[in-house]
């Protein structure tokens, strides 16, 4: 490398003529330089020498392919090779640029420019000696043209000539194509011979003409060139006199042997650069939608199963493989996602582990465990490496080249910041749940205190008034009979609500636990409705039931116990939000294959803003406030008929007051003995 560099150095110094002023103030402080890259062997020296002189100078340093419209058919071993030494640039510390232009010099000027750069590293390849004469190389035309910038050379050795006088001339492939074109000549000049007698012979040029074209738009320059050929040949064979000779009477037809070759042969070659073009962009443009299509598809995305699932339908069919997803759990990886036939080995498991720890791809075609079957990329974002997406294709082959690269980065940018999202937002949702859960037990633990207090408190009245009874001495300090009934009835009442409100919270940890055992059987509405009223006698004593209960109705399918606990619960919301006195209406009828039971108050109503919430946990509406309650009783209701299979709904009354209903499917024999 020390050896290329005083090389680079000493090849600058010969070409100082031709700029007198090419490396002033090439020393300056912020040194830049810019590696100039071609498809030739050279490029790897290149390279490396650009790396060295950077760290020689401390300086930062670029490395610019220019893509001009020849590249377009260039040959696959080409291809590689430039993509490999981008590759190393990358990996050396470069910052790689790739552009498209008609001009390779005129880029490199732009760019040179553009990025302020102050040393230019060029590759000098051997040219004949006529070529040299009629036209500059691109480094000459860089030398010419640059001012206060240093150009290193780096000159061809004879190994690398040597090298390139080895490969063996391929042709275009397939073969058939050439065959096709052939045809084509043949085709125009069958044409030329029908109606030869008519058309004069220059004319029928225009029949070649159309065959080169066609066989350079839909068979590519090689056939193009061999139909440009042939055409020459068979249209001063078989159609200028002498005939069937390749001799020529008039000499002015060489005129027009020679407009016909370079006719064609500029067509074949205009037509087919085209075709390269197209084919380009055509390519390019299917990558953009595809990339637009994948950001749609995650914009939808809410949760984290969600975009995986995304991304792994996208990456499948993009590059026709089987695809897998990482995702960190604290320092270990752990497989989230993967396509149905990935089959993940050890050493994939180690390759991606090793990029997780690295930040680096590993895999096919890359140089770190390289044998695998599977490509492992990282998936970074501002926070770091979020996770490792792995792909099993044939797309990458020996090696992964740069177009794939930046392809398969904007793919994974996307999905790794949609995957960042997810998680963010699944942080947030749990960090909210755990804030209503906070609320939820202050609001429980402020409602059972409050509600606990009040029985609690009179129970303790009643057995301290009793107790100071039995101790008295005196028969004045003894309660009467009567009086002793009465705060035994009280402390009784008082019992059952606390036990009212203990049953409550239980049914509402069953509910949340999901352990709630519904025995759904055959039931009579009126049976059961008529048990709750004798079981809320004394509650319902000072009340007016007003039973509305349709006769004949079905059978019910439901829990006694549970449907039982929901009407005690609507029963006494309805008592304890009406005046006391009121009466409450109790109806129930068949609508279509449910039975219908509401029941109704005439007391302050629902305001509409509380209608959808009045089920919810904990949740008291501004009206009731200053009735005692835990806002447990109607979530229970609305639990308990759920899992029944059933539906619950309130709604105001048509004057006054609130109406609860809820509905339960009529009990269907057939149905009964088949789950019997």
């Amino acid at each position: 490398m020390n050896d290329d560099l005083k090389r680079l150095r000493l090849s600058d110094q010969k070409q100082s003529h031709l700029q007198p002023n090419s490396i002033a103030d090439s020393w300056a402080t912020g040194e830049r330089i810019l590696v100039s890259l071609s498809s030739h062997p050279l490029g790897e020296r290149l390279v490396r020498a650009g790396r060295k002189l950077a760290d020689e100078l401390s300086a930062e340093w670029f490395v610019l392919f220019v893509e001009t419209p020849g590249h377009l058919n260039m040959p696959s071993q080409n291809r590689i090779r430039i993509n490999q030494n981008l590759a190393l640039a990358e990996k050396l510390g470069a910052q790689v640029y790739k552009v498209s232009g008609s001009s390779v010099a005129d880029e490199v000027l732009q760019f040179y420019q553009r990025h302020n750069i102050t040393n230019i590293i060029l590759g000098r390849t051997r040219r004949p000696r006529w070529q040299e004469i009629f036209s500059l190389s691109v480094a000459d035309e860089i030398i010419r043209k640059s001012s206060k910038v240093g150009v290193f050379v780096v000159n061809e050795d004879q190994e690398t000539l040597e090298d390139i006088r080895t490969k063996k001339w391929l042709p275009h492939q397939p073969l058939m194509r050439y065959l096709k074109s052939l045809v084509l000549v043949g085709v125009a000049t069958w044409i030329s011979h029908l109606v030869g007698d008519f058309i004069d012979p220059t004319n029928l040029v225009m029949l070649y003409l159309i065959a080169v074209v066609i066989a350079a738009i839909f068979l590519g320059k090689g056939p193009s060139i061999l139909a440009s050929i042939t055409s020459v040949v068979v249209f001063d064979f078989f159609i200028i006199n002498p005939r069937f000779s390749l001799a020529v009477a008039d000499m002015q037809y060489l005129i027009t042997f020679a407009g016909l070759l370079i006719v064609g042969l500029i067509i074949s070659s205009s037509a087919t650069l085209l075709r390269g073009q197209v084919e380009a962009l055509q390519a390019r443009e299917m990558q953009t939608q595809l990339v637009n299509q994948f950001s749609q598809e995650l914009t939808g995305a809410i949760t984290l199963d969600q975009v995986l699932e995304i991304t792994l339908k996208n990456f499948a069919a993009i590059f026709g493989g089987e695809v897998v997803v990482f995702l960190p759990e604290g320092t270990r990886l752990h497989k989230n996602a993967a396509t149905p036939h990935y089959v993940l080995s050890e050493s994939e498991i180690a390759a991606a582990e090793w990029a997780f720890k690295n930040a680096q791809a590993a895999g096919k075609g890359t140089e770190t465990f390289p044998s695998v079957q599977s490509l492992f990329v990282t998936l970074v974002t501002s926070q770091g490496v979020t996770g490792i997406l792995g792909i099993q294709s044939q797309v990458f082959q020996e090696f992964f080249t740069r177009d794939q690269r930046t392809f398969l980065s904007s793919l994974t940018n996307l999905a790794a910041l949609a995957i960042e999202r997810a998680k963010f937002a699944q942080d947030a949702m749990q960090a909210e749940a755990l804030r209503t859960a906070e609320r939820l037990q202050s609001a429980l633990l402020n409602s059972i205190s409050h509600q606990l207090r009040t029985p609690l408190a009179a129970i303790t009245g009643v057995l301290t008034s009793l107790s100071e009874s039995e101790k008295a001495s005196s028969k004045n300090g003894k309660l009467t009979l009567a009086v002793r009934e009465e705060l035994i009835d009280s402390a009784t009442q008082q019992a059952n609500t606390l036990n009212r409100l203990v049953e409550n919270l239980l049914s509402m940890t069953r509910l949340e636990a999901g352990i709630i055992h519904v025995n759904s059987q055959a039931g009579d509405v009126q049976d059961l409705i008529g048990a709750v009223i004798n079981q809320m006698g004394e509650f319902l004593a000072s009340r007016k039931v007003v039973l509305e209960i349709l006769p004949d109705l079905p059978a019910v399918r439901l829990d006694a116990v549970l449907t039982g606990q929901v009407l005690v619960n609507l029963l006494e919301n309805a008592c304890k939000f009406s005046e006391p006195g009121s009466p409450i209406y109790i109806a129930a009828s068949q609508q279509g294959d449910e039975i219908l039971i509401l029941v109704a108050d005439e007391g302050i109503g629902l305001a509409p803003a509380d209608l959808p919430h009045v089920f919810d946990k904990f949740y008291r509406s501004k009206l009731t406030n200053q009735t005692a309650g835990t806002g447990l009783g109607l979530s229970i209701c609305k639990g308990f008929i759920e899992a029944q299979g059933g539906r619950i709904w309130a709604e105001n009354g048509p004057v006054r007051g609130s109406v609860f209903s809820f509905a339960l499917p009529v009990y269907d024999d057939l149905k009964g003995e088949a789950e019997q």
